[in-house]
């Protein structure tokens, strides 16, 4: 009887276990990934941020966009952790502590990060936080350094929102 509660028991675990790892969907980002995303939201604003779990602007700036997330749920934010895909467990802990349900999130493979930084923007060299606004026309803004909810409410004005 105790063996057959224990055997219960761990199934139990593995089954919250295995439901807790498929809320995230975080996505390996690959190479080709950004192409795919802009491809996704193309003729509607969506906003791309990158961060890193050892960033504390990157926080700053995740706290902001729950908080307009929860005030625009129809503008799209995609999160991709430049974090290895081996910190994947840290990148959850970090995604988990911010409400953004509807966030599209990624984390950087194998690919290497400068490899997938060039994917991304030719131009950037890895500053974070780093931010594209999108808009329907699909051109885009890019920024280095925290955004203000200012500069998201002119840009969504503009974006055709």
């Amino acid at each position: 009887m105790k063996l057959r509660l224990l055997a219960l028991l761990e199934l139990a675990v593995a089954l919250l276990a295995a439901t807790a790892a498929g809320a995230s969907e975080l996505r390996v980002f690959d190479p080709d990934s950004m192409q795919a995303i802009e491809q996704e939201y193309a003729g509607s604003p969506f906003i791309v941020a990158l961060w890193a779990t050892d960033c504390p602007p990157c926080r700053r700036e995740l706290a902001l966009l729950s908080s307009f997330s929860a005030d625009h749920p129809e503008v799209p934010v995609v999160l991709i952790a430049t974090d290895p895909y081996d910190n994947a467990e840290a990148v959850d802990e970090v995604l988990e502590s911010f409400a953004l349900p509807g966030a599209d999130t990624w984390c950087f493979g194998r690919a290497g990060a400068e490899r997938l930084r060039y994917t991304i923007d030719p131009d950037w060299r890895g500053e974070m936080p780093r931010s594209y606004l999108y808009a329907e026309d699909g051109e885009r803004l890019g920024i280095s350094g925290p955004i203000s909810r200012e500069l998201l409410q002119r840009w969504l004005g503009h974006a055709g929102q």
